[in-house]
């Protein structure tokens, strides 16, 4: 889903000459603008990797997720202002820029849009994930303490797992 955004947006963003500098009829015939529309339309998932924007969400808050995309959007900015430069694509200086606070704008609103249903489907008991919780001790129950006062993040824990035959205090919990 990101790689289709952010290509849809990319390339929006390209066909607009007063935004990217560009001459649209000769996008496909010139190798330069090519090159660096094939880098720019890969960056972007890759520094979504980098900063981890496809693991879970469950526990993060909407404020750390769009941070963790302003570092992406800054970081993969930079980066395409450079391969321009090197591979003499004729962008505009400030198009990587524009596009990165395009990207981050069209990308953190849609995930934001995501991450609030889910998070109140989540606290009606909907799309959880079943937890094992490993020890049975006072950490154990200080995790279960903390998933059980977070149900947006849709845990559910199902039991406990020790290496000893130790027996769960209720009194813990």
């Amino acid at each position: 889903f990101d790689l289709a955004l952010t290509t849809a947006t990319f390339v929006a963003l390209m066909m607009i000459p007063a935004i990217s500098g560009l001459d649209v009829s000769t996008i496909l015939h010139d190798t330069p603008t090519l090159a660096f529309s094939a880098i720019g339309i890969v960056a972007w998932p890759l520094a979504f990797h980098a900063m981890d924007l496809y693991a879970s969400m469950r526990t993060s808050e909407v404020s750390q997720v769009l941070v963790r995309f302003g570092t992406a959007a800054i970081v993969t900015s930079t980066v395409l202002a450079a391969v321009a430069h090197v591979v003499a694509a004729p962008v505009s200086p400030a198009f990587p820029f524009v596009c990165g606070l395009a990207q981050f704008a069209v990308l953190g609103f849609t995930r934001t849009l995501l991450f609030v249903p889910l998070r109140a489907a989540r606290r009606r008991g909907r799309n959880y994930r079943n937890v094992v919780i490993v020890g049975t001790g006072p950490r154990g129950a200080y995790v279960k303490r903390t998933i059980d006062s977070n149900p947006d993040w849709g845990l559910r824990v199902i039991g406990f797992v020790d290496d000893f035959d130790a027996p769960v205090d209720p009194s813990l919990y």
